[in-house]
């Protein structure tokens, strides 16, 4: 998996014949089965010492005692082990607007309409599932890390496709062996240095038409370079 800063997303080198049946299981390696046998390490819980106005659960019991948490975590998680305490809202990026309805939550966080005015820990309309909650820090993450993540289906997709980190969307992918690119001060050259590294070396020459330009090198040299989930 190669991460992105400026746009927030990862691009994952995928068999072309996967694209279909993995678009939820994020499965990219050779087969589906390949890669439910990943073996890594969760995002950590709760690093930060002021969750912003946001419900913190310690333990199943307290959020047993918050109904509205408690059943919109169900609808989005289903059920939350022990394991999986604490749970800090403030971690999630994405929240889901349906099940944040259904629950009752509405109205008890006030929702930022003007992205300019942004703080740490404001609720905001963004891309689906619906809102979310403003992170100014951005951290790339580990080797095998299982994350969650977004993604939304185009037609270019041949070998690889774009998938958004969201924290709080409930689809699970491992990051496998990944790297990471700085992103350069001119917006032109985003990308630039990953088409640069992979495309070195690569056995197949990477086509000069887009979109497949695009599939040869963030699909197919990356997997060959071992950069792929």
């Amino acid at each position: 998996t190669i991460q992105s800063r400026r746009q927030g997303t990862m691009r994952a080198s995928m068999s072309v014949s996967l694209l279909a049946s993995v678009i939820v299981a994020f499965s990219l390696h050779d087969s589906v089965i390949a890669s439910s046998l990943t073996v890594g390490e969760f995002e950590p819980s709760c690093t930060s010492k002021d969750d912003f106005g946001w419900p913190r659960f310690n333990d199943a019991s307290e959020l047993a005692a918050e109904p509205s948490w408690s059943k919109y975590f169900s609808a989005v998680y289903g059920e939350m082990p022990p394991e999986a305490f604490p749970v800090c809202t403030y971690d999630m990026h994405v929240l889901n607007t349906t099940a944040y309805d259904a629950a009752g939550l509405t109205g008890t966080q006030p929702v930022v309409t003007n992205t300019s005015e942004l703080e740490e820990g404001d609720l905001f309309y963004s891309v689906s599932p619906g809102f979310g909650i403003y992170h100014e820090a951005w951290t790339p993450l580990p080797n095998n890390t299982w994350t969650e993540v977004g993604h939304q289906v185009y037609p270019t997709e041949l070998d690889g496709m774009w998938v958004w980190r969201q924290r709080g969307s409930g689809v699970w992918a491992n990051v496998g062996r990944t790297i990471v690119f700085p992103t350069p001060s001119d917006p032109s050259q985003v990308h630039a240095d990953a088409i640069a590294f992979l495309s070195d070396g690569c056995s197949k020459m990477p086509s000069k038409l887009w979109p497949q330009l695009e599939s040869d090198i963030f699909g197919f040299c990356a997997r060959e370079k071992g950069y792929g989930a």
